[in-house]
């Protein structure tokens, strides 16, 4: 309860303290959505043996954001979330906990987070249906002349990365995630140093032991980044403490030859050893048939990941950075190197489509998707996406070998998906 009041004192007595908070600018928008997924699982699979030959995934959300323009200087800020699921992905969350299969909850969580601002409504149906309630922003800014401050839960997104996002320290997405209107909030003090056109950043995330509950330094990150402008090209410069574990990393953004050329990587200390991450990628924008295409190439190396072929569950867990960071939602593959594409085709003023393709360069699998976006009306938004697995057994995407029953092997893997959204907007 502790928890729970101190987050949502902040704003309130932040906003007592300030004499000059009366003369305000408050906006109210936010949205209605509902989604279906439906996944499919080969009949060996790991998924299957709890009983699940497809799942199937309903569920509702409303988002009421409330901004507050207040006296000079001053910000406030409040996202309100409501969410109902009658979810196969919900039980299997609750049953299957090995870090290999991406079976995180459809709900959001404050276990891991400073405070908690999220209340269970109700659930039941053996752990199939639940609805909460949650904060998702609740932060206090304060600007004067360059030097801005915000407490309170946000979101702080990093990088260039348009796939892969080595720097993104915060909540990152997930690289085949369509739905992206909001990053989920973490609770931070962050700051912003103008200098010119340069600036100077930093972070400091609080965070607590998603299992025993408990804050300490080793599950905290402090980040500072400065960045640069010089000419046509953007860099980056970061140092931080993510985790107990120190971290540098560099970015870089410019424009030759009528394309846009990125670059971004870190080196953490991991123990005695030194683990980088990498991508390189360039965005090319044209038009076919006068209508607008942009195209989009990334390469990415994850030290974190294991050598090809190498995914077994014992193999795994000898690998603790790797798992922790599937488990914590930093990371979303297994191996080391891949390869990815993706474009975004206007077909019509209201209608677009994106195609992505991730290869794994290791083991010569990959995922395909294709989604689209179609605008009714400037209120009402239809987006839907088809994703499919592509290798053979033994690859990451094609499915490899989990564990052995008797003489019956029980096998990671998972076949196409469906995804569809209808969202309105007020």
């Amino acid at each position: 309860m502790i928890r729970r009041c101190s987050a949502l004192g902040l704003a309130v007595w932040l906003a007592g303290s300030n004499p000059q908070v009366c003369a305000s600018d408050q906006q109210f928008s936010g949205f209605i959505k509902a989604r279906y997924q439906h996944a499919t699982f080969p009949e060996r699979s790991a998924i299957a043996e709890q009983g699940y030959a497809d799942t199937t995934d309903f569920g509702t959300e409303w988002r009421g954001v409330w901004r507050w323009q207040a006296g000079p200087g001053w910000s406030f800020a409040g996202d309100v979330q409501l969410i109902g699921v009658q979810s196969d992905t919900l039980a299997l969350s609750e049953s299957v906990s090995d870090p290999r299969f991406s079976f995180a909850s459809p709900l959001p969580s404050d276990d891991a987070r400073y405070w908690d601002m999220t209340t269970t409504l109700a659930s039941g149906d053996g752990d199939k249906h639940a609805v909460i309630g949650r904060l998702d922003r609740l932060w206090a800014a304060y600007r004067h002349g360059n030097v801005s401050l915000k407490l309170g839960r946000q979101a702080l997104s990093w990088g260039s990365g348009l796939i892969f996002t080595p720097l993104d320290l915060f909540s990152p997405f997930n690289p085949l995630q369509v739905d992206r209107d909001y990053k989920p909030g973490d609770d931070m003090l962050t700051g912003q140093w103008q200098l010119g056109d340069d600036d100077l950043q930093w972070a400091a995330v609080a965070r607590r032991d998603a299992d025993s509950g408990q804050s300490s330094q080793d599950q905290n990150t402090l980040a500072l980044k400065y960045h640069a402008i010089v000419g046509n090209t953007e860099l980056d410069a970061l140092a931080a403490q993510h985790y107990g574990e120190p971290m540098l990393g560099f970015g870089i953004t410019t424009e030759w030859a009528s394309i846009i050329w990125r670059g971004e990587g870190t080196v953490t200390e991991v123990g005695r050893e030194r683990i980088s991450t990498a991508v390189l990628g360039m965005t090319w924008s044209t038009s076919m048939g006068q209508r607008p295409v942009t195209v989009a190439a990334e390469y990415y190396y994850s030290g974190y990941g294991q050598a090809a072929n190498n995914y077994g569950r014992t193999r795994l867990l000898l690998n603790p950075p790797l798992s922790d960071r599937l488990v914590r939602g930093e990371l979303f593959t297994l191996a080391r190197r891949y390869a990815a594409v993706s474009a975004w085709a206007e077909i019509n003023p209201r209608w677009s489509l994106t195609p992505v393709l991730i290869a794994n360069l290791d083991d010569s699998s990959g995922v395909a998707q294709i989604s689209s976006r179609y605008d009714v009306t400037e209120s009402l938004v239809v987006l839907g996406s088809v994703t499919a697995p592509i290798g053979s057994f033994g690859s990451e995407y094609g499915g490899f070998e989990y564990r052995r029953v008797v003489r019956n092997v029980v096998i990671a893997d998972s076949g196409p998906a469906a995804f569809i959204q209808l969202a309105w907007y007020y």
